[in-house]
């Protein structure tokens, strides 16, 4: 249990305790609804986000986990909220996804540099500059 979870549960208690106040004073006047009301709407709203926290957590975790397994990371998931808002095409720099390949294969200028990682360059490459180790 993380302590979004715990937090998020306190709040959906208060939420409903505010919720039964409400209606127990809406019996004496229905006027006294409206400041238990809204504190419980704006507690239900702290509680889905307290909720949300929890699984980015949970999602953070998992995806940690099959990193240092190596195993497939999951793709419905995002692994960041960069990635979540710009529906994954850019990602923060502490983000557990391992970059594209075919991001740097497609902006390579042939073959030979992307598998030389740079280095060296086929005959017919346009650019022919390699990168030195002291660069």
């Amino acid at each position: 249990m993380t302590p979004a979870l715990l937090t998020a549960r306190g709040l959906t208690a208060a939420t409903a305790t505010l919720t039964i106040g409400a209606v127990y004073l809406g019996t004496v006047n229905p006027w006294l609804i409206i400041p238990p009301a809204y504190v419980a709407v704006l507690l239900a709203w702290c509680a889905r986000c307290q909720y949300a926290a929890h699984r980015r957590v949970l999602v953070r975790h998992e995806q940690a986990r099959r990193a240092a397994l190596g195993l497939e990371l999951l793709d419905g998931v995002p692994c960041c909220r960069l990635a979540d808002h710009s529906g994954g095409r850019a990602h923060r720099a502490d983000c557990q996804r391992p970059p594209d390949p075919s991001v740097e294969l497609n902006s390579a200028c042939c073959a030979e540099v992307f598998v030389s990682l740079g280095a060296t360059h086929e005959a017919q490459c346009p650019t022919l500059t390699s990168r030195s180790s002291a660069a």
